[in-house]
């Protein structure tokens, strides 16, 4: 499955879960309105929104990560290919992202937010093996499934003034990996294997990842107290994630599209 139906697959499932979740908390906040409207005194003033802002929030997410990754390579091809040079092209992989957030805000317009998720960055590497003349040998493809558990930090501003709240943010993330396992697909001769492949391949791979956050989002309320988000963000991974060969340098990239929702809490 390409990365575009793989994205709007997850995207799809995401929105039914919300909308379920969503349906279901209208009619508990619509029973709610309905006895609030029965016990108040029709000569009470109204109430203005903007002083209802919420210091303190909490909700969820879903959404898909579309990654890549920026690869250097400079290891020692095996017996047989010396004095070959080979050439690896990084390909977007969709993975699906799931977790939590909390928000606490300074004023009506500066927040600062902390996230846990669950995260997994594929990445896909094409490989074409050449000789000194450079007539292609072989060329190999592989698919490299990292799952992470990622602690963000985000330095947030609101632009209120509507319903409609745009909103910035930027800040650290810190993955710590999970699992990782990798599919290997010999395309023509040449290149050492030559058949397909799956191996858990964890410990080629760095325990951690640090990277930089940095997007926006939309925020709008569908309840008094529930704000329907969705966030756009650019993922831009600083370290390098892998460990074997040490020869090889990895760094991830990552567009991350979410969708969720916000309670307000006090």
């Amino acid at each position: 499955m390409n990365p575009i139906s793989s994205s709007a697959t997850l995207l799809a499932v995401s929105f039914l879960l919300l909308g379920s979740f969503a349906s279901t908390v209208a009619l508990g906040q619509e029973h709610r309105e309905r006895g609030a409207r029965k016990a108040k005194p029709s000569n009470a003033a109204p109430v203005d929104s903007s002083d209802e802002a919420s210091t303190f929030n909490a909700g969820f997410q879903t959404g898909v990560n579309l990654g890549t990754a920026t690869l250097a390579n400079t290891a020692v091809l095996p017996a047989g290919l010396q004095g070959n040079s080979t050439t690896s092209t990084p390909t977007t992989h969709a993975g699906f992202m799931l977790g939590g957030n909390v928000e606490y805000g300074f004023s009506k317009q500066f927040f600062l937010q902390f996230e846990g998720s669950y995260v997994n960055k594929s990445v896909g590497i094409s490989t074409t093996t050449a000789n000194a003349q450079g007539v292609t040998q072989g060329t190999s493809t592989e698919t490299d499934n990292l799952n992470y558990l990622e602690f963000v930090l985000l330095a947030k501003y609101k632009f209120t003034g509507g319903k409609l709240v745009p909103n910035l943010f930027l800040g650290p993330n810190l993955g710590f990996l999970l699992s990782a396992n990798q599919t290997f697909t010999p395309v023509s001769t040449g290149v050492v294997g030559t058949t397909n492949t799956t191996n858990t391949t964890t410990s080629n791979f760095n325990s951690t990842d640090f990277a930089f956050d940095l997007g926006g989002g939309l925020e709008y309320p569908v309840f008094e107290f529930a704000d329907l988000f969705f966030s756009v963000r650019y993922s831009l991974g600083l370290s390098n994630v892998q460990a074997v060969p040490a020869t090889s340098s990895w760094k991830t990239r990552g567009i991350q599209i979410l969708v969720g929702l916000e309670f307000g809490l006090f």
